[in-house]
């Protein structure tokens, strides 16, 4: 466990949760595993995307990241800051 993760959360992330992250990094979903950190976590976008990208990096899976991934992310943030407080 790397300073990162440590700062933003991750050893108060439910069990479940922290399984959750690491199925959806396998399966290559680095922003629904973002989601899901967020969701547990009070870390905001960049410090969840950090702590994702390091958990993966531990797990010795190596994530890509290119500019559609970049607006991908971007989206969900829109998502996060517009839609879900109207709710």
């Amino acid at each position: 466990m790397n300073h990162i993760e440590e700062m933003h959360g991750w050893e108060r992330l439910p069990p479940e949760a922290r399984t959750e992250v690491e199925r959806l990094l396998h399966e290559g979903k680095k922003i629904e595993a973002i989601k899901v950190y967020r969701n547990h976590t009070d870390a905001t976008l960049k410090q969840a995307k950090e702590a994702v990208e390091s958990v993966a990096s531990g797990m010795g899976i190596k994530l890509t990241t290119g500019c559609l991934a970049l607006v991908l992310l971007l989206i969900v943030w829109i998502g996060f800051v517009v839609v879900i407080p109207l709710w």
